[in-house]
């Protein structure tokens, strides 16, 4: 388990970690498909601007943070994906 999935299991209530891993089950298939392919930007940045981009489109600031944590507990790169949502959420 990575320290930044021990992380979120340690500091979301029971409700809200149920609600992380819902959102990141449904997000795995295509998470998986991403990784398995060779990162055409440092962390997979551009490959999670897509994704969040995609999804968030006319959604507010938390609902982006609310897919990267879940895309974080999934094992995306966080480096990668703090970058794609500092550009989403500026």
């Amino acid at each position: 388990m990575t320290r930044a999935k021990q992380s979120i299991e340690k500091n979301l209530s029971p409700e809200a970690l149920t609600m992380i891993k819902e959102l990141g089950s449904i997000l795995k298939p295509l998470l998986d498909a991403t990784h398995k392919e060779q990162p055409t930007s440092n962390g997979y940045y551009a490959e999670y601007m897509a994704i969040l981009g995609k999804a968030a489109e006319n959604k507010p600031t938390a609902y982006i943070k609310l897919l990267a944590i879940a895309m974080i507990y999934e094992g995306c790169n966080p480096d990668g994906l703090n970058a794609a949502v500092k550009l989403l959420t500026n």
